[in-house]
């Protein structure tokens, strides 16, 4: 998941994630030169959170949208007993 400092709907989308049990990587992205990579890397215009998931992708944070990319990767409706959340951003 692609993510920027002091984002409330990434904070949304990490819930979201967690709340699923779904393992993931936080890239924090700080400069637009990284944006617009990621922009590049997607086939379009970079929206944060963007997450990739196998090779489907989607910018912007929407659960509905999210939930139906997980639900088509095959990832559990709500997190098994035992997970533990995701930590913070990598830089």
């Amino acid at each position: 998941m692609y993510t920027s400092a002091d984002c409330g709907a990434c904070q949304q989308a990490r819930v979201l994630l967690n709340g699923r049990g779904v393992p993931f990587v936080e890239k924090l992205l700080t400069s637009q030169d990284e944006l617009t990579a990621l922009g590049r890397q997607l086939g379009g215009d970079a929206v944060l959170p963007s997450i990739s998931v196998g090779r489907q992708s989607a910018t912007g944070f929407t659960a509905a949208t999210w939930n139906e990319l997980l639900d088509f990767a095959g990832y559990p409706a709500t997190a098994p007993y035992g997970f533990k959340p995701a930590g913070p951003p990598r830089e």
